[in-house]
């Protein structure tokens, strides 16, 4: 909605939103660049499955970056709260 709301085309995948999301200054660089990285993860999660799940990255990912989505919401409301 926000993408809309600007006026951008709506990108395929939901790396390239995130991305575009910070072009349009909605989200920050950095956090741009660890959802996208984020939206891999979840690629390799919900496409794989048993042996070529590495739990420890899952493991990982769980205890260290989950704040990572707290901070997205953040910066998303932000945007909003200055329109």
């Amino acid at each position: 909605m926000i993408l809309r709301a600007e006026d951008r085309t709506i990108p395929n995948t939901n790396a390239a939103v995130f991305h575009t999301l910070a072009e349009c200054g909605v989200i920050s660089k950095q956090v741009s660049q660890q959802m996208s990285e984020a939206a891999g993860f979840r690629n390799i999660l919900t496409h794989r499955y048993g042996d070529d799940i590495n739990n420890q990255d899952v493991y990982n990912f769980l205890q260290h970056d989950l704040q990572l989505f707290s901070e997205y919401l953040r910066e998303v409301r932000d945007y909003l709260d200055s329109k």
